[in-house]
């Protein structure tokens, strides 16, 4: 169970520590932009983005981060940058962009493709959910629907608005939460019923994770951020951040 939240800045990794609150980096050449980061179950990261080889050529990338400060490049995923999105499922590693889905195993670095998704979920939300991967909404796409065990795609729900540019964690048995860059909705999985909570300005790039009756996130300032499932606030964690935002 990580202990961390993490996130990318140009050629940049951080993380801050949620025990200390204490902000770490690692950092490599310019020519690396770090687009996202994928904390696994293991501890490591995995981290998307792009190198510049010569000026005006840039290569998509895949590696692996380790506490130890290395670099491990894995094979790339056929789906492009644009959009794409990661969730883990223990040594597994799912992309997913638009209505299309891979899975990368981490141990035997298979890459193989899924059946596509039921629909077309650009700009949507992805989160594990109950050790499956669930894809929520999208532009004009109010649909929620799952990857069975045998790998194909069921529809689960139908949100009553279409939800974009999010970013989705469980907190319930049937419940997640999706974040946008203003507001906070509660969703139930399997009802479809959602209703927005909060509002506050939080990084949709960043994978929010649950710990105790938090949900923890990054301003787009780059600061420390938590919501209370109890309270319906977000709170600055962050040093010289302020306090509760409704």
């Amino acid at each position: 169970m990580t202990e961390r939240i993490y996130f990318t800045c140009l050629s940049t990794l951080k993380w801050y520590c949620l025990k200390t609150l204490e902000i770490e980096e690692h950092k490599e050449d310019n020519c690396v932009i770090m687009s996202s980061c994928l904390p696994l179950e293991d501890g490591k990261v995995l981290v998307h983005g792009t190198l510049e080889f010569k000026p005006g050529t840039k290569n998509q990338f895949i590696c692996l981060f380790s506490s130890g400060g290395k670099m491990i490049v894995k094979k790339d995923p056929n789906l492009g940058m644009s959009g794409l999105q990661m969730v883990n499922i223990a040594t597994n590693v799912f992309y997913i962009s638009g209505n299309r889905c891979e899975k990368f195993c981490l141990i035997t670095n298979d890459l193989i493709r899924l059946e596509n998704l039921n629909f077309t979920h650009i700009k949507g939300g992805s989160c594990r959910y109950n050790n499956t991967v669930l894809v929520v909404s999208g532009i004009n796409c109010p649909e929620i629907e799952m990857l069975c065990m045998e790998n194909y795609w069921i529809k689960i729900s139908t949100l009553p608005t279409s939800l974009f540019e999010i970013s989705c964690v469980q907190i319930g048995d049937e419940e997640i939460l999706c974040i946008n860059k203003k507001r906070t909705y509660r969703v139930n999985v399997e009802t479809g019923a959602c209703f927005g909570t909060a509002n506050y300005s939080v990084d949709i790039n960043i994978i929010p994770i649950m710990r105790g009756d938090y949900v923890y996130s990054i301003n787009p300032v780059k600061q420390l951020i938590r919501y209370s499932l109890v309270s319906d606030k977000w709170e600055n964690m962050s040093r010289g951040g302020c306090c509760f935002i409704f």
